[in-house]
């Protein structure tokens, strides 16, 4: 009996061959990369999932059970469950700026220097609102998630998410004019 393309890489990995672990991501490389760039849309992510993922199937390869499934659906198990902790992750750290880092926005383009300053603007008149106003907005707008899901991450009724979008939008509002900033200018 023959082994195929993937027993024989399995057990190589088992082997601790490094010429199976270039075969592992010869393989299956480009396809967890594409799955978990489909997930996330962030290329950069999307490479760390993939390196997690080759390490993972390299150091778990021993402990593979054949009969429970083939290396193809157990190597797509591990991308998926790498690409899920990947975005708790992210949800779970704020970020230092919640417009992106200065660094990226950077240019001598103008209309990055417009985009840095409008940023600037907002996160100047987000900061005028209270605490819980701005975590409201940042929810809810920038990182669109739906009134349901704010309510359970703030441990509130929905009613107070919507009251509380209300409110901060309108006093988000009043911090612009207060500025001097009008909404042509955003």
């Amino acid at each position: 009996m023959t082994m195929t393309d993937d027993e024989t890489l399995l057990a190589g990995l088992r082997a601790g061959r490094p010429d199976a672990a270039r075969a592992l991501y010869a393989s299956y490389g480009a396809g967890v990369y594409a799955f978990a760039h489909r997930r996330t849309s962030d290329p950069d992510l999307s490479r760390e999932i993939v390196q997690d993922v080759m390490l993972s199937v390299w150091r778990a390869a021993p402990r593979f059970d054949d009969d429970r499934g083939n290396l193809r659906s157990w190597v797509f198990q591990i991308a998926r469950n790498a690409t899920i902790d990947a975005g708790r992750r992210r949800r779970s750290r704020p970020s230092l700026v919640a417009f992106g880092t200065v660094a990226d926005q950077c240019s001598s383009a103008p209309d990055d220097i417009d985009r840095l300053f409008r940023n600037w603007m907002i996160m100047s008149a987000m900061n005028r609102l209270p605490e819980e106003h701005r975590a409201v907005l940042e929810l809810v707008y920038l990182q669109q998630r739906k009134v349901g899901e704010a309510a359970a991450i703030l441990g509130v009724p929905e009613g107070t998410i919507k009251s509380r979008c209300f409110y901060a939008l309108k006093n988000l509002r009043s911090s612009f004019d207060e500025m001097g900033v009008i909404s042509g200018d955003l």
